[in-house]
């Protein structure tokens, strides 16, 4: 973990709980996607890695007939408050490769000078 030092001199860590992502070649994860603000969109995306969504607001994806209504996208926009449960499959992907599950919202990739981190965390597939 890399920590930096604030403006009274302490030592202050990056981002004490880990949002890395580990699989194995050919398993299927399932995240909860949230937008915890109240004001702003953001936009997730993903390079190579497409996500299943098959859930907004906690609800499944689903018309009146119960015939699932599941899209697959690389990019992903949520308002204020806002959920998405998607899959990442991982069939056929090499045992060693690295994945991002990013802010398209290229301002929010930096804590604005504090610490490390933003709204970006890594997918690794062992």
């Amino acid at each position: 973990m890399l920590n930096t030092i604030d403006p009274l001199g302490m030592e202050q860590p990056s981002q004490p709980v880990s949002s890395l992502i580990t699989a194995t070649s050919g398993q299927r994860i399932l995240l909860r996607i949230s937008n915890l603000s109240v004001t702003n969109f953001y936009t997730l995306g993903t390079n190579g890695l497409p996500m299943e969504v098959v859930g907004l607001d906690a609800r499944l994806l689903r018309d009146g007939d119960d015939n699932n209504m599941y899209y697959m996208t690389n990019s992903l926009t949520l308002g204020g408050g806002q959920s998405a449960d998607v899959i990442l499959n991982t069939t056929g992907l090499p045992p060693g490769s690295t994945y991002f599950l990013y802010t398209t919202n290229l301002d929010r990739l930096a804590n604005d000078g504090e610490n490390f981190g933003g709204m970006m965390t890594e997918i690794r597939i062992n």
